[in-house]
């Protein structure tokens, strides 16, 4: 963790929660969060829950095929294990599957949280994502018949929107209130 101010609170000796002022920015392994200001709560030496905020940098976590960035973010990580990040005001999620490419598929809402849960390998990747109040998803589809080929593209409006992910693939996406949208099929060339 750093930043211009580090402020901390210790209790019987252990340090139970710690902020950051100034260009603020927290690393781990996989995830890199930066704002004006940082805050983590934590117990057993392990982050809890974090919170980033700020008027002159858009808090921001990203990893490297994941990003959040919002007017705030709130980070609920018990035992220091990623659950939720929950992107509040003007909140936007995206995903690139390829960090060498330049596309991006992603959901804007007012809030959009993002859920994490451990895959068959045993790693740590996005469940879900639910955007609300305002909501837009755009996302690239390949058809299994041919991965190849330029991608489908989708995009889809409404009052929320909730996209499930399978083993880091999306699975599902569902839009409900006030819905519009379009599906743009690639042109294929025929074998």
């Amino acid at each position: 963790l750093t930043g211009d101010d580090i402020r901390y609170r210790l209790t019987t000796q252990r340090l139970t929660w710690v902020q950051a002022e100034g260009a603020a920015l927290a690393t781990s392994a996989e995830w890199r969060v930066s704002a004006d200001t940082l805050a983590f709560d934590i117990r057993d030496d392990r982050i809890q829950s974090g919170t980033a905020w700020g008027d002159s940098l858009r808090p921001r976590a990203a990893s490297a095929t994941n990003t959040i960035t919002a007017d705030s973010l709130a980070i609920d990580a018990p035992g220091q294990v990623l659950h939720e990040v929950r992107g509040l005001g003007d909140a936007r999620a995206v995903s690139r599957t390829d960090s060498l490419a330049g596309d991006e598929d992603g959901v804007v809402g007012d809030t959009v949280t993002a859920r994490f849960a451990e895959t068959a390998a045993g790693k740590r990747a996005l469940a879900e994502i639910v955007a609300v109040g305002a909501a837009r998803a755009l996302y690239r589809v390949f058809p299994p018949a041919d991965s190849t080929g330029p991608p489908d593209i989708s995009y889809s409006r409404g009052e929320r929107i909730v996209a499930r992910f399978r083993e880091d693939r999306l699975a599902r996406v569902d839009v409900v209130g006030k819905t519009d949208g379009v599906y743009l099929e690639s042109r294929r060339r025929r074998p």
